[in-house]
């Protein structure tokens, strides 16, 4: 019911009149004292009272009018009670339609669009915990609180004393003391007393609590009476240690309650938020029936220790001031101590928890819409990794919700404030538009959580995150480490771009979607050990009472020296560690850290600084940054030096050696870690998706060693020779009298996307011979046929060849191609071998072209001809300018697309989709990177390109790219508003072509539903159609099958590749291996001309082999020997060569089999890909059929079919018809023999699947 209602009021919203525009101002609105009946029913009512009274008069004046109409045309004898019980139902109707109209006016201000209104309602529904669970936890936590309040109170206890009553316990206790124990002869004691109250607190108290996988806690405070605690007690952990003595005999107490009662309970210890100054009583609940049991319900209940109002004077414990005094030896005595704030923090937030609680009740009651808001937040933290915890970055709910609540109290700037009457989308944006705008680090926001008192901002000068609370001096963000904090606002800025998008829906990204998966979020990620902190002397007292928490010190540590070594080429350095697991109440205290525990570094890097090979430092003999240069040399030590450059500056400089398989940045990473934690944590690193880099494939040239991962050297050196080439064609073409206009490149290897990096004198890559387009001048001379023309374009090139081998620098020759557009057509292309190591092919691209084509489609009846012709000419010119382009402005997108092309080529994919294809589909993550930033690695673009084929629906969903977007530095540059938070791509698409082309895929769609021509569909301002590289120019179920299993395999690769239980070899060494259970037919083929075949990332592994058995592990990335070459082969050897025998032998087989069998090849990399051809038996191919003529395959009878290898069984067909003396079945066997034969010496093995 509430769901049409909704749809009713948007379709309403739809015919409202232009007179009916909601005011851009949010609606202040007033908790109702009227009791609402049913909630759930009116989640869309967002008004007053008195603003729907006023909204609602003219439709009930028009309503009513309605009614006295119906009225007066009925047949007058009905009974006056009747009339007014039906005058009743109108105006409730009337009332609801008015409500959902306004409501539905309402949603595309307050909510973005009605739609996005819609999937919040439906997703805060979803995420809800139901009432049954809560009234069940609700009674738990009130019989946990008459437990509390019934133990009784012990008198005060000596340390020893105090243990002993602990060790008296039935089941073994201790008492969670924090390091350092409590002295023996410390002078205070300890004592229990009945707590002064006990509160539920947190998002169970708040009603903001969401389901979660993990489950969720339930924070419970027992608040310490004021006589047990003494004004010093916050120096030296005297409050720390008493805490944990209250800890340990309550939860004594209650274990032994629940025995006695039998109750379902099992307690532990926690720390809270991972401080280990901060141990909690875990409670959680073996499975049952009974109204106790909880444990189905993945529920857990911390009970925390707080401390009374005013128990200390708060000042004394701010972020700046020591609460730690540390003995030092008397030559130090002068040293000063340094400020405790985690320490600090630690004591205060057990002082705050009842005031935060009131606080937030407050914005509760305040505003209607503060709990919806802050679960959004605290569903948009949870899908990121956040949470309160220090392992988890330090923001999560509390600091959420606390940061809402101090915005809607106002700022004294008014710049930052929240009003009481937005929408929960108002509320969330609102924050993540702080958290975005506002350094933290840089101007530090005080608030009071009394009533009535707004928030402002000053100057940070302790350079961490600040929100404190100007009455308790607590600072809400202490948890929040630099890393954490410079990820989470990347992450807000991220979403607020997403939030702005009007062209594409991104509620999926900014909800729904985990996004701490790590070969996802960062473009690239390290692992180090964690030292035992006894072994780490860094760790000094000093440290220790700044850092209680040893993972927290190494991590800062960490980050700093990161920061310093990558200044200018990482944007963020994000470091996570595992969380302390809780442990038994028979252990003091769980070790932090354990062999074999890991802190993981993650890198969103600079793409045109992070593979620089100089570190540059300051002028060193500069008098205004002497401090500095000295500080970089001696950060850097013997690695730093003096260099001077071309124009006669000095400067100081750490200069790092490329490497084609390495990033620069995993080299400054492993000097770092040596330089400052010594060599034995430096050998625990690992980078994470190395093994992705060595699949890349360079020359075994001296040259490549000096190549960075997102070098494009040998590209440019081959576009350099084309350029040659080019000029010398357009001086040739002088003697024949037809000017050269343009020469445009039209092959991979010019657009920077083969799969190996082209090298001199080397034709085993798979795009060893490049082509190019000429154009001529224009004339009106052209013949008016396609035939005529092809044969004036034969008498140019034959002329042009003569003029260039007469010029005695490069070989000229004229070939043929048939069959490309039109069935047994001849087009001729001219072929360049240069001096310089290089080959290219060209053809003659006219101005009657185009022409010609589209009337002979209207004189055939056709339509493929003229797109053959655009895929051959026209499309692939503006394809190649545009992916060079593109190149250009994001370096790591040459890399990523060759990484790409070996995965499709590997699995025997490149055959069915084109290479353009796969080259926009490598734009997916750079051009429309939501909910990332676009990626500055090839193995994180790799992997986010996996992650959208693995999840792309294809047959409901179009893929639509803004290649023709200007760049972020050229855009600055214009007089254009620039109002991105973050460097997302795809947010800012012209939404008039974004809806043209929407429109392409809808006709597309309604025109071929069975998907027989085209099945993808990646429109782009270049190719209106959005089929250009995948139109099946026959209608077919090829294409179908092909990018199903394209979608299954990308699946597999994801899901291998983040799995965390394999190591990076074996990822990768799967990933590219090619799958053939599935197949029926396995041809392994050998081109005698070559030595022994290899697979497609140049590891040698027989393909044959039993997938089941562990391959041998070689090095990838491998090429064959190319050192020295200096010459082509002789001119028959090299036509061989470059006529690619396998790749002939695969079209005959295509052509022969095409009523039968779909195949399969990896088509890009002659020397090592086509070692397989793989195929399917069409569907339907193997049942019994009469016999007829050309029917389009070898068969047999079916008497001819002994038992032993019969598929079928029985004489009839599928239907039933038919006997067995006229029905005849495929002749695999025969085929198989029509397969050697055909291809001879090529075929080492067939492998058939009977």
């Amino acid at each position: 019911m509430v769901g049409k209602r909704k749809r009713e009021a948007v379709s309403l919203l739809k015919e409202s009149s232009s007179n009916n525009k909601v005011s851009g101002k949010p609606i202040n609105k007033k908790p109702s004292s009227k009791k609402v009946t049913d909630v759930s029913s009116e989640p869309d009512l967002l008004t007053s009272e008195e603003d729907d009274d006023d909204s609602l008069s003219e439709d009930e004046e028009s309503d009513e009018e309605k009614v006295e109409d119906e009225e007066e045309g009925s047949n007058g004898h009905a009974q006056e009670d009747e009339i007014e019980e039906e005058n009743k139902k109108a105006v409730k109707n009337k009332e609801v339609s008015a409500q959902d109209v306004q409501a539905a006016r309402e949603a595309p201000e307050l909510f973005k669009s009605s739609l996005f209104k819609l999937k919040i309602d439906e997703m805060l529904k979803t995420v809800k915990i139901n009432d049954k669970t809560t009234k069940k936890m609700e009674k738990i936590l009130f019989k946990l609180n008459s437990l509390i309040k019934s133990i009784a109170a012990t008198e005060e206890l000596s340390l020893d004393d105090a243990e002993e009553v602990i060790r008296k316990s039935s089941t073994k206790i201790a008492i969670p003391f924090s390091n350092p124990k409590p002295a023996r002869d410390i002078k205070y004691s300890f004592q229990y007393l009945p707590p002064a109250s006990v509160n539920v607190v947190g998002g169970f108290s708040l009603k903001t609590i969401i389901r979660q996988p993990e489950g969720n806690v339930i924070d419970m405070i027992v608040v310490m009476p004021k006589d047990l605690i003494q004004s010093k007690d916050y120096l030296n952990y005297r409050y720390l240690h008493k805490r944990a003595f209250y800890i340990a005999y309550l939860v004594k107490e209650l274990q032994k309650i629940s025995s006695q009662e039998k109750l379902p309970f099992i307690f532990s210890y926690k720390y809270l938020n991972d401080d280990p100054l901060k141990p909690v009583i875990r409670i959680t609940s073996a499975h049952g029936k009974s109204d106790l049991h909880f444990g189905s319900s993945k529920f857990s209940i911390h009970i925390l220790v707080a401390l009374p109002q005013n128990a200390f004077d708060y000042k004394k414990l701010s972020p700046e001031k020591n609460a730690i005094r540390v003995q030092l030896p008397p030559s130090k005595e002068d040293l000063t101590m340094p400020a405790t704030p985690l320490y600090n923090f630690s004591i205060l937030t057990d002082a705050t928890y009842t005031t935060y609680n009131e606080f937030l009740h407050r914005a509760v009651i305040d505003c209607e819409s503060f709990k919806d808001a802050c679960q959004l937040g605290r569903l948009w933290l949870f899908q990121r990794g956040f949470s309160s915890s220090a392992f988890a970055g330090g923001f999560g709910h509390f600091e959420w919700a606390m940061l809402t609540a101090i915005l809607l109290n106002g700022t004294r700037s008014d710049t930052h404030t929240l009003l009481k009457g937005y929408s929960s989308y108002q509320l969330f944006k609102g924050v993540l538009q702080f958290l975005s705008s506002v350094d933290l680090q840089q101007n530090a926001l005080s608030f009071s959580a009394q009533e009535g008192q707004t928030s402002k901002f000053s100057a940070n000068e302790l350079d961490v995150p600040l929100v404190t609370d100007r009455d308790y001096y607590t600072n809400i963000f202490a948890n929040v480490s630099k890393s954490s904090y410079s990820m989470i606002r990347h992450e807000a800025s991220v979403s607020c771009d997403l939030l702005l998008d009007n062209s594409k829906d991104r509620f999926d990204f900014i909800f729904l979607r985990k996004l701490f998966v790590s070969e996802l979020r960062y473009d690239t990620y390290l692992t180090v050990e964690l030292p035992i902190p006894d072994d780490d002397l860094s760790y000094t007292p000093f440290e220790k009472i700044k850092y209680p928490s040893y993972k927290r010190y190494f991590a800062e540590k960490l980050f700093r020296t990161l920061s310093d070594g990558y200044v200018g080429r990482a944007h963020n350095i994000h470091i996570t560690y595992k969380e302390t697991p809780y442990w038994g109440l028979e252990r003091r205290r769980m070790h932090e850290v354990k062999n074999g525990d890991t802190v993981m570094v993650g890198l969103l890097l600079d793409d045109h600084e992070c593979e620089k090979i100089l570190t540059f430092g300051p002028v060193p003999d500069d008098s205004k940054h002497k401090e500095e240069a000295q500080a970089f040399a001696k950060f850097w030590g013997n690695k730093s030096e003096i260099r001077k450059f071309k124009d006669g500056t000095l400067r100081l400089v750490v200069e790092w050696k490329p490497n084609p398989h390495r990033f620069i940045v995993f080299s400054i990473a492993k000097y770092l870690v040596e330089e400052y934690f010594g060599s034995e944590t430096a050998s625990t690193l690992s980078f994470g998706n190395q093994a992705l880099l060595d699949v890349l494939k360079v020359p075994n040239l001296p040259q490549a060693n000096a190549l960075r991962v997102s070098g494009t050297n040998f590209f440019q050196l081959k576009r350099e020779s084309f350029a040659a080439a080019t000029q010398h064609l357009s001086e040739m073409s002088l003697d024949i009298n037809m000017l050269i206009s343009r020469v445009s490149e039209a092959s991979p290897s010019l657009r920077d996307s083969s799969i190996v990096a082209p090298s001199p004198f080397d034709i085993d890559g798979d795009d060893c011979v490049a082509w190019g387009i000429i154009e001529f001048e224009t004339s009106q001379k052209w013949p008016e046929t396609i035939r005529a023309v092809e044969e004036t374009k034969t008498a140019f090139l034959l002329k042009l060849a003569e003029a260039v081998n007469s010029a005695d620098i490069y070989s000229a020759s004229v070939g043929t191609d048939q069959g490309l557009i039109m069935p047994n057509d001849k087009i001729r292309f001219l072929q360049l071998v240069t001096p310089d190591g290089f080959i290219f092919r060209f053809r003659i691209k006219t101005e009657v072209d185009e022409y010609l084509y589209t009337e002979f489609d209207k004189l055939t009846n056709a339509t493929s001809y003229l797109a053959k012709y655009n895929r051959l000419y026209s499309g692939v010119i503006v394809h190649t300018r545009s992916i060079l382009t593109l190149s250009r402005r994001f370096p790591f997108y040459s890399s990523a697309v060759r990484l790409l092309k070996t995965w499709f080529n590997s699995h025997l994919l490149t055959s069915q989709i084109s290479e353009e294809l796969i080259e926009l589909l490598a734009l997916k993550p750079f051009l429309d990177s939501a909910p990332y930033v676009p990626p500055s690695s090839p193995s994180s673009a790799f992997c986010r390109t996996l992650e959208f084929i693995a999840n792309w629906n294809w047959r409901d969903e179009p893929l639509i790219l803004d290649i023709k977007r200007i760049a972020d530095r050229d855009l600055e540059k214009q007089e254009e508003v620039f109002n991105r938070a973050s460097a997302v791509e795809g947010v800012q698409m012209d939404n008039s072509k974004y809806l043209q082309l929407l429109e392409s895929f809808n006709v597309l769609r309604k025109s071929d539903p069975s998907l027989s021509h085209a099945t993808m569909f990646v429109g782009t301002q270049d190719d209106d159609t959005g089929i250009r590289w995948s139109q099946n120019f026959t209608p077919s179920t090829t294409n179908i099958v092909s990018t199903s299993r394209m979608t299954a395999l990308a699946r597999a690769a994801l899901n291998l590749l983040t799995n965390p239980r394999f190591t990076e070899e074996v990822k990768v060494a799967q990933i590219f291996k090619p799958s053939l259970s599935d197949y029926d037919i396995v041809l392994h083929v050998r081109d005698p001309q070559f030595g022994q075949n290899r697979n497609t990332n140049g590891t040698s592994n027989d393909a044959r082999a039993d997938e089941s058995k562990p391959q041998k592990k070689k090095k990838t990335g491998g090429y064959r020997n190319l050192q020295l070459l200096t010459s082509f082969p002789s001119g028959d050897e090299l036509i061989y060569k470059i006529s690619r025998p396998i790749e002939l032998f695969y079209k005959d087989l295509v052509e022969k089999y095409k009523d039968s069998i779909i195949f399969f090849h990896g088509s890009l990399d002659c020397s090592s890909a086509p070692s397989l051809i793989a195929g399917i038996w069409q569907q339907g191919i193997n049942e019994p059929k009469p016999f007829k003529v050309n029917l389009g395959y070898s068969t047999i009878p079916v008497t001819a079919v002994s038992d032993g290898g019969s598929e079928r069984s029985g004489g009839k067909t599928k239907n039933g018809k038919g006997s067995s003396s006229n029905l005849v079945v495929l002749n695999k066997q025969a085929i198989m023999e029509e397969m050697e034969q055909l291809g001879g010496e090529l075929i080492e093995e067939i492998q058939l699947k009977m």
